[in-house]
């Protein structure tokens, strides 16, 4: 059965796109904003690492928060909250009143709280609402679909700009999340249709905050019972570091190969974006246990290769190489993780995979920061040698992992 016939999984898909276009649009608006504010980039760059830090604090909260109520509320309550603070930056921003950089400041760090508790709801609604057999499709198609909004958004702020200041800009994400909570209110949730949660009977804080920890001691001691899951969840960092890492080094490598021009830097990026486009076609074939190597190694391979390279033909042929292998090994694992946690766990589960990404990115950026000052070549062999690390774990994980759940 295709995703498509799916009514449920493609109405979450129409609504993962709007949303994520207004998400590009918000991400370079703002820093936009904040330029013509302060005429610096300092301001962005600080407001991304509380935003970070931000988003590692709310985690340990946001899974049992999502186990305990209906993931359906929780995705709606998050677009609602994300157009009414973006609403609110645009009437402060259009007032221009005094201690505007502090109050956008505010708001993205909400924004960071937000969009870590909305990616939990997803990963539990999926989990929940969707077929087994069409999860790992659907997964696929998220991703893909995230890649298109995102990139839409920004060609679409690139536009407004011509005519207007990123205030207005910002008016499209408030749509952009109106719209999705609108398609979600009409979704169908077979959670709330069919399972009394008995977890919902209590909203005493001393009783939510004891049902919270026990919630995730179990989980710790279920997970701890099995090596590889624990491996499973340190792997879905690995695709998260590698695309950030080459967002920071395809500067470099652009300005020594392409003569200054700026344009390859966004061809590359959407050549990745095309690879994971065509990975998504094939995911019957390819989302598989024993194949999770393969895509980490290819994954290792082709950052050698970019880094050795000196003509275009191999740097695009790379690009496409990771974006299609990124898009399978991501996939894989969010689904399985997906199925591993029992009903009760499935938004800490989430919160263990997103808690890793964000450990993993803070520990290897300023690594790979620290590697390009001796020279980008450098720095993306060592990207290759993080990446040969994370196969080599894969292997465990393909040959050992069983699942806890049938």
């Amino acid at each position: 059965m295709s995703i498509f016939k799916n009514r449920a999984a493609k109405n979450l898909l129409f609504a993962i796109l709007c949303s994520s276009i207004g998400v590009g649009v918000h991400i370079l608006a703002m820093g936009q904003l904040l330029f013509e504010l302060t005429g610096s980039i300092t301001a962005m760059a600080t407001i991304l690492s509380f935003q970070g830090l931000g988003a590692i604090c709310v985690l340990p909260f946001s899974g049992p928060l999502v186990d305990h109520l209906d993931a359906k509320k929780v995705y709606l309550g998050c677009d609602l909250s994300r157009a009414a603070t973006m609403a609110i930056i645009i009437l402060l921003a259009a007032s221009k009143i005094d201690g505007m950089v502090l109050l956008i400041t505010i708001a993205a760090i909400f924004l960071a709280l937000i969009d870590n508790v909305h990616r939990s709801a997803l990963f539990k609604f999926t989990a929940l609402n969707i077929p087994d057999e069409l999860q790992g499709d659907l997964n696929a198609k998220i991703g893909v679909m995230f890649q298109i909004g995102v990139l839409s958004g920004m060609a679409l702020l690139g536009i407004i700009l011509y005519r207007s200041s990123p205030i207005y800009a910002l008016i499209f994400d408030v749509l952009g999340s109106l719209i999705s909570a609108w398609i979600m209110s009409r979704q169908q949730s077979i959670l709330a249709a069919t399972r009394h949660n008995t977890t919902q009977s209590s909203w005493r804080p001393g009783k939510l905050f004891q049902q919270a920890l026990h919630g995730w001691l179990r989980l710790l001691r279920q997970a701890a019972k099995q090596t590889t899951v624990l491996i499973m969840l340190v792997l879905c960092s690995a695709d998260f570091i590698l695309s950030y890492s080459l967002n920071v080094l395809v500067v470099p490598l652009v300005a020594k190969y392409y003569a200054g021009t700026s344009w390859p830097i966004s061809a590359m990026e959407g050549t990745m974006a095309i690879g994971m486009i065509a990975a998504s076609f094939f995911t019957r074939h390819t989302l598989a246990q024993k194949l999770l190597p393969i895509w980490l190694f290819l994954q290792a391979g082709s950052t050698f290769l970019l880094s050795l390279a000196t003509t275009p033909p191999w740097h695009f042929a790379a690009f496409f190489i990771i974006g299609f292998a990124s898009l399978n090994s991501i996939t894989w694992l969010l689904t399985t993780l997906q199925r591993q946690a029992s009903e009760s766990d499935k938004g800490k589960m989430a919160s263990l995979r997103l808690l890793s990404i964000g450990m993993g990115t803070a520990v290897s950026m300023p690594l790979v920061s620290s590697m390009s000052h001796v020279s980008f070549t450098f720095a993306l062999q060592g990207c290759a040698l993080i990446m040969a690390c994370f196969f080599m774990l894969s292997l465990w994980v393909a040959y050992r992992f069983q699942p806890i759940r049938a």
